[in-house]
């Protein structure tokens, strides 16, 4: 029995001993044969064997039998030669196709020996362009021809820095390309499904805007290149004649795949939240896949495949583990992870060590990262689905509770808007509101059309005021605004301004007992005579509460557009108007340049206005700012005087828009802002360090170079520009809100403080107000004063106050004129304070005494 044994083991080993070293019959059949165990092979350690030793001595060398399917050798710096006898015994010519299917070995060579004369040699490889190819194939192929009874020789010289494997088989043409179109079908429908998975994550990235998607795609766009790379595919079809770039893709991929891969697993996982030390490990595994893809340009070969190799294997075995560990505490988001990961991982793992030669070259091994990571693209965009809908489900109640959350925002900032464009008192239109409706509906829309305003006011009122007290006032006034209202409302052609409950709202509430009125000529052909029935019936008397109360009337009137295009004009003429009316004893003024007393004043403060700057004549006040918290002064604001020799006192109001319309506004800003550094600079030697506020006017805001002066100003002083505050108020930067946001944030880099003045009396959207680089919103003034008897006024400062801290501003309030506003102030938490009750504006000497008091 064991001699029996014994005999059979010796004639097999004798079989495949013989069949080996045997000349292959390729005649014989033309199906594709696998030469991987009829080889044999020479290892030449210095690449020193040459094709003239090879003929006439190959017998002499230690060639050694191949016993594998596939020659593998692993990483080795030697040139390994292989070794085939061929004959023909049929009586036919036989062409065959001889093939070593792995295009990412640098050099493969072909000589061909008959009779012991080499007859053909051909030289490819990766490192070769792919024109020196005798077939245009991704793999290496060559051809091979045998006449009837021809015998030869075939070496095989291969040399790379990639891993040595060296899979070789012949077939006749027509079994090789028949072959090869069933594995290009096979390709095709493995890099169509990837292409489809990309595409589609692609799309709900661009959608959702998710940087997972970003990444999970860029990860399976990476595997797709390696594997274009390792079959050979760009080199025939992309960059044939730049065959470095096949070791560079795989180089520059196979990290990107670990890099990519560590990114969505800690998005995807949300490691960060459930698992914190994996989150560190794959944050550290992406900063070595990125230092690998950085290798990838100047790194050796074998040096940086090799760490890409390494880096892929931990981090396979990361995100297989990782998948189950979650799973096990509950995350049901990890299952198709975990599924994925286990069909990939194995796949990687198997081919990194056929790479390094400790297993076997398989078709398994070769191909498991196809089916491994089509089955994980599959599985993953599973994931991302499921993950998806959990968290649509999540935002949609979160969007729920953020609507709901708006629509509170939305009713407040919709009454602070009506209380910003509304009389506190009657509900009618204020000036902003009409300021702001004339601009949008009229001189955008409507130019063409003809009207007259009409300016209202009550000059008696103050005495009704002083009479009744406030509270009866008010219900007074009331009551005359809303039968005035009714009366303009009955005459042809009154334009109505505004609607609320179904009410129509024709007359415009200005400050103190003011009252617009617009008449469109278009519906009234005698809008004079209806101005003049509205003065008449506001100068009757008003029965109230038994008493017959006369507050008095005078008007001033003005065209629109022959006398101005825009609001502010209509209403200074309008306002011009009145005074004559109320100076000649008219009850209703119509407007025209004759009778207003400012034009050759204007033209000559204008001139002289220049001449006050460059003789340096003008004057700076401060008012002192007052911290709530502490009590004590820390900042102050300048306020630019003008004593006139002929004229006296000018107000600014008179002046700076004269400034503003001749172009002497950004100089004459410039030595505001020099002299009240100075100023501050004094004070800081006496030991006080204070704020300065400059006000800055919208033509400013629109000078290119306005933040450079600014900041130049600051460096001549040497002051820090959290030292200075530069105001400015709501109707100038809605004046050209793109640039004036463009140069509040130049300002704001340089560090300077800003600040938004007179907030409540212009008309601003809330949420441009929210964009803009500011510190610091201040009250107007008219708010504040009235608080004591307008509890209205009280309500909106109040209200003003939390909706500014809340979008974490600081609030100044202006106009503080008595201890109980302040104290009111104080229990409100506004942060600072600045009124007559503190200090009016004072020259700087006496600025300095008023601080040393305090």
């Amino acid at each position: 029995m064991i001699s029996a044994f014994a005999l059979s083991f010796f004639v097999n080993l004798t079989i495949t001993l013989s069949a080996a070293g045997a000349p292959l019959d390729i005649s014989a059949t033309d199906q594709r044969m696998n030469l991987g165990d009829r080889v044999e092979f020479f290892k030449d350690p210095n690449s020193s064997l040459t094709t003239e030793r090879l003929g006439k001595a190959s017998e002499t060398l230690p060639w050694q039998r191949n016993d594998t399917p596939t020659p593998n050798f692993g990483y080795t710096d030697a040139t390994l030669w292989f070794r085939i006898q061929v004959y023909n015994p049929s009586n036919h010519r036989v062409d065959r196709l001889l093939e070593v299917a792995y295009p990412v070995l640098d050099y493969v060579d072909l000589y061909v020996f008959r009779s012991g004369e080499l007859t053909e040699s051909y030289q490819v490889g990766d490192k070769v362009p792919f024109s020196q190819r005798p077939v245009e194939h991704r793999n290496y192929v060559f051809p091979v021809a045998l006449e009837s009874g021809e015998s030869a020789e075939l070496f095989i010289r291969v040399k790379s820095s990639s891993s040595l494997q060296v899979p070789i088989s012949i077939a006749s043409e027509r079994r090789f390309f028949t072959d090869d179109q069933v594995n290009l079908i096979g390709m095709c429908l493995y890099y169509g499904m990837m292409l489809v998975m990309i595409l589609y994550n692609l799309f709900i990235y661009v959608s959702l805007k998710e940087t997972m998607y970003l990444h999970y795609v860029s990860f399976v766009f990476s595997f797709a290149a390696v594997q274009l790379c390792i079959q050979g595919l760009p080199t025939q079809y992309i960059w044939p004649e730049y065959p470095f770039l096949q070791d560079f893709g795989l180089l520059f991929f196979v990290p990107c795949i670990v890099f990519f891969a560590a990114l969505f697993g800690r998005q995807f996982l949300s490691l960060a939240e459930h698992a914190p030390l994996a989150n560190k490990i794959f944050t550290v595994l992406a900063y070595l896949a990125a230092l690998g893809m950085v290798g990838a340009f100047f790194l050796p070969y074998e040096v940086s495949i090799k760490l890409s190799i390494l880096t892929v294997i931990p981090a396979s075995l990361g995100c297989l583990l990782i998948g189950p560990y979650l799973w096990f505490k509950g995350h049901s988001i990890a299952r198709f992870y975990t599924l994925a990961w286990a069909s990939i991982t194995i796949a990687t793992v198997a081919l990194a060590l056929s790479k390094f030669g400790w297993v076997p070259r398989t078709f398994l091994t070769e191909n498991g990262l196809q089916f491994g990571s089509a089955a994980e693209a599959v599985l993953l965009s599973l994931a991302l689905a499921d993950r998806f809908n959990s968290e649509r489900n999540e935002r949609f109640k979160a969007q729920e509770l953020v609507l709901s959350e708006a629509r509170q925002r939305q009713i407040v900032e919709q009454e602070l808007i009506y209380a910003a464009l509304h009389h506190p008192l009657t509900g009618a239109p204020n000036r902003a509101f009409f300021e702001n409706w004339f601009n949008e509906q009229l001189a955008q829309k409507e130019s063409g059309r003809t009207m007259t305003l009409g300016m209202f006011h009550l000059h008696r009122f103050h005495e009704v005021n002083k009479t009744l007290g406030h509270i009866q006032a008010d219900e007074l006034l009331r009551l005359i605004t809303y039968r005035l209202n009714q009366f303009v409302g009955s005459i042809p052609g009154a334009i109505s301004l505004d609607e609320k409950d179904g009410e129509k709202h024709y007359i415009v509430a200005m400050e103190g007992v003011s009252y617009v009125v617009l008449i469109d000529h278009a519906l009234n052909s005698q809008p004079m005579q209806a101005m003049q029935n509205i003065a008449e019936r506001v100068s009757q008397t008003i029965d109230f509460k038994e008493m017959a109360i006369d507050a008095g009337c005078i008007a001033g009137t003005t065209i629109y557009p022959e006398q101005g295009v825009d609001a502010p004009t209509l209403l200074r003429n309008a306002q011009v108007a009145m005074d004559m009316s109320h100076r000649v004893g008219k009850l209703v003024v119509e407007y025209s340049d004759a009778i207003n007393p400012y034009n050759a004043r204007r033209l000559t403060l204008a001139g002289e206005l220049r001449k006050a700057l460059e003789n340096d004549t003008l004057e700076l006040y401060f008012q002192p700012k007052m911290q709530t918290r502490s009590g004590e002064v820390t900042g102050m604001e300048a306020l630019l005087r003008w004593k006139h020799a002929e004229y006296g006192f000018i107000p600014p109001d008179e002046f700076i828009p004269i400034a503003e319309q001749t172009g002497i506004i950004n100089p004459l800003t410039k030595w505001v802002i020099d002299r009240a550094l100075l100023y501050m600079v004094q004070l800081q030697n006496l030991g006080k360090k204070l704020t300065v506020a400059v006000n800055v006017s919208a033509i400013n805001l629109k000078e290119r170079n306005f933040p450079e002066t600014v900041r130049s100003l600051l460096k001549r002083h040497d002051v820090s520009p959290q030292r200075l505050s530069l105001e400015v108020t709501e109707s100038s930067m809605m004046d050209d809100p793109v640039q004036a946001l463009q140069a509040l944030q130049k300002l704001n880099e340089l560090g300077i403080r800003l600040s938004v003045d007179d907030f409540g009396t212009g008309y601003s959207s809330l949420s441009y107000i929210r964009k803009l680089p500011v510190q610091e919103i201040k009250i107007d003034r008219s708010f504040v004063m009235e608080m004591d008897s307008q509890e209205n006024d009280a309500i909106i400062v109040e209200t003003t106050v939390k909706m500014c801290h809340n979008m974490g501003f600081e609030v100044v309030a202006e106009g503080v004129e008595t201890q109980s506003s302040l104290q009111r102030l104080s229990e409100m938490g506004c942060d600072y304070l600045q009124g007559y009750h503190l200090s009016r504006p004072l020259p700087f000497d006496d600025l300095v005494k008023f601080i040393n008091k305090t």
